[in-house]
Formats: structure tokens, C-alpha cells, sequence
């Protein structure tokens, strides 16, 4: 028997620790279900401006999410502001509920002087992209994230992966004589390693012969070296390498518990908006 699942009521009790997933289709209201959260935490004081981290995928959501929490924040300000001065609740389901019962006009005054902190604060807020937040971590964990600095991003790394693409492919041919499969198909098989550095990559051992599944591996596993190479000496990152930089930081057999520690002091709480991409 299928069990159905609670909806989600922003006035109802606040998820404990650990992860909680909130689905829903497009156009129902999730980036202002995610504000109203927002401006609950930090009406009520569960969670700092500054421990804050609300993280979404691309960079123009970015600023529209900054924008709807901050509107969020101002507008239930001012219903409790206004609740203040006329001893009346609020019409906005949420502003009316932070200001509860009638005579508790201390726990008013304290909510609303929270939200008044929290909209001077507001740029203490982590408010940002998956790939922002990996650049963000990776440069606050110095050395720990193997990342020098003043590393910039390489947006479009697709010239440069073309690029060594072709320059393995000539000194093979220079040094060994014609491959089995053209420069194009070369191209495939070293782009998408190096696209996708966490997928195994079969080592490259066989018969003598060098049947071409082994040359296959030997160019995907020199591709993702040459790239790793000349984005080291270029001082440069790719999106994917932020993301797979900071994995691999927070999995350090070493230093991993360590790193993991000092995000769990800086964010108090964590808000992932479109968390399927």
C-alpha cells in the first residue's frame, strides 16, 4: 500500500535536523515556499544571517532567489511592524502566524526586531550557485583544496580540451605510427573523460597487439592527466573540477573530517533550490 506524503506547511512544525526533500511541480510556489522558510528561521532566531547558505543552479536564478528572500524578509518586517503599532494581525498567513496569540506583543517585538537584523545583515547570507559555493569552500580551505590562489575560471574549456585532444593524438602518431580510429573519434573518447573525471576509466593493460578498447583507455586516461596538467600551470579551474575538487577535499582520507568540520561551523543551515540539477 502506498503511503501518502505530508504536504509541507510553512506554519505547521519546522524540519528537525538532518535532510529533508520538498517536491512539487513548476509554477506551485517552490522559490516562495523557500523564502517564507527563510524568513521563518530567521524571524524565530533558529538559524544566523551569517550561518545561512541557500545554494541554486544557475547564476540568474541566483540573483532572482536573492531577490525574492530579501522582498520576503522586508514585506513580513513591515506586517509586523505594522501588527506593532495597530495591535491587529497581519492578512499574509505566515506574518500573522509569527505574530501568534494576541498580548504577546514581547515575542512580536523580538521577531520583528530579528528580521530587522537579518535585512542589515542580509549580504552575510550565502546565497549562491552549486559551482559558486565549490569555488567559495574550495578557496577558504587554502591547500586543502588544491586549488592555488588566484585560480580563475575557465567558462568555456572546450577549445582547450580540443586542444589536447589532438596534441595526444599527433605525438601517438609521430612516435607510433597511425591509430586504428580518426582524430575526430579521438576527440569523443578524450572529451568525454575528461568531461566526466569521476567515471573509471579501464586500465589500460592488454595484449601486445594494443587492441583499440586499449588505445581507447590509454588516450581517455593521458587526456584527463593533460588536462589536469595544463589547467595546473594555467592557474585555471572548470566547473566540473570545482565540483569534484571539493568532493574530493571533504572525502581526504586525511583531512576530509577536518574540512567537513569547518562548514558544519560556518552553515547552520543548508537550502538547496532546484536540487535535482
Amino acid at each position: 500500500m502506498s503511503q501518502t506524503r505530508p504536504n509541507f506547511d510553512l506554519t505547521g512544525p519546522m524540519p528537525g535536523p538532518g535532510v529533508t526533500v520538498l517536491e512539487a511541480s513548476a509554477g506551485t510556489g517552490k522559490t516562495y515556499t523557500l523564502a517564507g522558510i527563510v524568513t521563518r528561521l530567521l524571524a524565530e532566531g533558529t538559524c544566523r544571517t551569517g550561518a545561512l547558505l541557500v545554494v541554486t543552479f544557475t547564476r540568474s536564478a541566483t540573483g532572482e532567489l536573492r531577490d525574492r528572500v530579501r522582498g520576503r524578509l522586508l514585506s513580513t518586517y513591515r506586517d509586523l511592524e505594522w501588527s506593532l503599532a495597530t495591535g491587529e494581525a497581519p492578512q499574509e498567513r505566515l506574518a500573522r502566524f509569527l505574530v501568534g496569540t494576541a498580548g504577546d506583543r514581547a515575542g512580536v517585538h523580538r521577531r520583528w526586531s530579528r528580521l530587522s537584523e537579518a535585512l542589515a545583515d542580509f549580504d552575510r547570507a550565502t546565497i549562491t550557485t552549486t559551482h559558486g559555493f565549490c569555488h567559495m569552500v574550495l578557496a577558504a580551505l587554502g591547500v586543502w583544496g588544491e586549488v592555488a590562489h588566484g585560480a580563475s575560471l575557465l567558462e568555456a574549456p572546450e577549445d582547450l580540451v580540443r586542444e589536447v585532444c589532438d596534441d595526444l593524438y599527433a605525438r601517438w602518431v609521430v612516435m607510433n605510427g597511425p591509430l586504428p580510429f580518426r582524430p575526430g573519434h579521438a576527440r569523443t573518447v578524450a572529451g568525454a573523460a575528461i568531461a566526466h573525471p569521476g567515471l573509471e576509466v579501464l586500465p589500460a593493460t592488454g595484449n601486445a597487439q594494443l587492441s583499440d578498447d586499449v588505445l581507447r583507455s590509454r588516450l581517455a586516461s593521458g587526456a584527463r592527466k593533460e588536462m589536469d596538467r595544463r589547467l595546473l600551470d594555467a592557474n585555471l579551474l572548470t566547473y566540473d573540477a570545482l565540483i569534484y575538487r571539493l568532493a574530493a577535499a571533504l572525502e581526504h582520507h586525511e583531512r576530509g573530517k577536518e574540512a567537513v568540520a569547518r562548514l558544519q561551523e560556518r552553515f547552520e543551515t543548508v537550502l538547496v533550490d532546484e536540487f535535482q540539477d
